[in-house]
């Protein structure tokens, strides 16, 4: 009985391996862009739809600009739907997608030259 435990707890260890991509950042420097992108890894390819979530809390003196994109050449040439912030932020953004290609991230500082933003973005399966 206990092998079927040991084989049940393995089992499901072994199917989480791989299922994530996270990052964390903190931006205190305003005087730069920050752009990152994050790629599914095979298993998640595989696996088909997975969800991409960003967090961002902190604070900023004004207002900063983030996108999110599928693709890099949306930020160099076509930067549709900003998402503004500014002052005391807690915001979460979440999404489903195929899984398929690299989910850009983008924070501008746009107006804001202070304060302090720490980010924690990722792909789950």
């Amino acid at each position: 009985m206990k092998y079927i435990y040991l084989t049940l707890i393995s089992v499901l260890f072994f199917s989480c391996i791989g299922s994530s991509i996270e990052k964390r950042i903190t931006i205190k420097d305003f005087s730069h862009s920050f752009i990152d992108s994050l790629k599914p890894n095979a298993r998640m390819v595989k696996a088909g739809y997975i969800a991409h979530s960003v967090e961002i809390k902190g604070y900023t003196n004004d207002t900063i600009i983030v996108y999110f994109s599928m693709r890099k050449k949306y930020f160099e040439d076509n930067k549709k739907h900003p998402t503004y912030l500014s002052g005391e932020i807690n915001e979460r953004y979440f999404e489903e997608y195929s899984g398929k290609t690299q989910k850009y991230l983008q924070v501008e500082p746009y107006k804001a030259t202070k304060g302090k933003l720490k980010i924690k973005y990722g792909l789950y399966k």
